[in-house]
Formats: structure tokens, C-alpha cells, sequence
């Protein structure tokens, strides 16, 4: 499938991308997308790594 975007700019999706999200669209209703989760700790810096100041 060719589309264009912004500024002029031109897209080509697959036709194996269209079929596989036209199969999830008839057998489940919706796209199911992945999930990238993050998670944070905090972490003690050596001293010769700690800057003096703000930014």
C-alpha cells in the first residue's frame, strides 16, 4: 500500500503488514501492539562520575 504523509513525504506498507493487521482486525477487533516497560532504580555514582553544579 502506497500513501502519502506530510510535507510531501511518501509511505509504502507492505502488502504482508496489511494482511496481518486485516486478519487481527477480523479475528480479534483490535491490533494488539507490543509493550516495552521501563522501570527505574536509583543508582549511587562513583565520585570521580558526580558533576559539581547544575545544567
Amino acid at each position: 500500500m502506497n500513501t502519502s504523509g506530510r510535507r510531501g513525504t511518501v509511505l509504502t506498507i507492505p502488502s504482508s503488514t496489511v494482511d496481518r493487521v486485516v486478519q487481527q482486525l477480523l479475528s480479534q477487533g483490535r491490533i494488539v501492539r507490543g509493550y516495552l516497560g521501563l522501570g527505574m532504580q536509583p543508582v549511587q555514582l562513583p565520585e570521580n562520575l558526580q558533576t559539581v553544579g547544575s545544567w
